[in-house]
């Protein structure tokens, strides 16, 4: 990761340097270049110079550095020769209404589905789901995919989230996932008043089945937006808990207020009973959730798990 400089990096010192001495580079944090650069330049020193780059990092680039940019769009164009294994970035280098954030995800899987490995997104805010869900629906070879669903925004804000409505539109083929945090939101479309609740429930049984298809899951977080699902999402008597049932390697288990808030005894005999291998058990407090004693611990069903499970490390994080 080439260090933080304010104003960023001079093009007649980074190009060359990119060009010249890092043959083998394999690892790259996207810096800032100062002013305006010739994209023919990035791309001739990426060709020429870093031509084993597989793993970039965006740097989280505020706004304020007067003409610089970012060189994460371009580094994503010409990474084609190795193909990108693992991104790391940023979207809130790009304003909301700038439409390379866009083109951005569209580029990432234009050239690199097939060899993507990684995927995580930071400072999420104002990503939409119609353009995340095709990294799970497109990219066979991901093994880890986060989008902090723990993360709390300002008042009003939206942050990125897979939909029930467009993850229905794709199925996921990522099967050999390992790794996968998501932040879920019920949207639907203006309907009669009547048959919201069945379209959600309906939608939200498809969401779930398909994370429920990653059977080589070792570690899932699933957090929901405000508005999002409610209580009882994930119970088994009305919610969708059963399936997970082929979760069989699963070893860690992390989830937002909403969605444990209502679980009981049913709950926490059902992981016992279907995730052999769990270690770890993360309740997230979102303190914007009133009404839930932090001891949550000392309910009866947390304590039977305990006493069934001695080895299984349960926490509560307050957000």
């Amino acid at each position: 990761m080439l260090p933080l400089i304010n104003g960023g990096y001079p093009r007649d010192f980074l190009f060359p340097f990119l060009r010249s001495h890092v043959p083998h580079l394999e690892r790259l944090g996207i810096p800032l270049v100062h002013r305006h650069y010739k994209v023919q330049d990035l791309k001739d020193a990426i060709l020429e110079g870093c031509p084993k780059l597989q793993h970039i990092a965006g740097n989280n680039f505020r706004h304020g550095y007067e003409g610089g940019k970012s060189m994460l769009f371009d580094v994503v164009r010409y990474c084609v020769p190795s193909g990108l294994r693992s991104i790391r970035a940023s979207f809130q280098e790009f304003s909301v209404q700038d439409v390379r954030r866009r083109n951005l995800l569209k580029t990432l899987l234009e050239y690199h589905a097939t060899t993507l490995e990684q995927f995580e997104l930071l400072d999420h805010e104002g990503v939409s789901s119609i353009h995340l869900n095709p990294v799970l629906a497109k990219c066979r070879k991901l093994r880890e995919f986060r989008i902090n669903p723990f993360e709390r925004g300002l008042p009003n804000s939206r942050r990125a989230a897979i939909t029930y409505q467009d993850e229905a539109s794709g199925v996921w083929v990522c099967h050999d996932i390992k790794v996968l945090y998501l932040r879920l939101d019920p949207i639907v479309t203006v309907l009669a008043a009547d048959t919201i609740q069945d379209t959600v429930d309906q939608e939200g049984k498809e969401t779930y089945a398909q994370i429920g298809r990653l059977v080589k899951l070792e570690e899932l977080g699933l957090g929901c937006t405000v508005n999002g699902p409610d209580m009882k999402d994930l119970t088994l008597k009305i919610g969708r808990l059963a399936e997970l049932a082929g979760l069989k390697e699963l070893r860690q288990f992390c989830i937002l207020t909403n969605l444990w808030a209502s679980m009981g005894q049913a709950e926490v005999e059902f992981m016992a009973s279907h995730w052999p291998k769990i270690e770890k058990i993360s309740l997230h407090m979102d303190e914007e959730m009133v009404g839930f004693d932090l001891d949550v611990f000392s309910k009866p069903h947390w304590r039977w798990l305990k006493e069934k499970r001695p080895h299984i490390v349960l926490t509560i994080i307050s957000l």
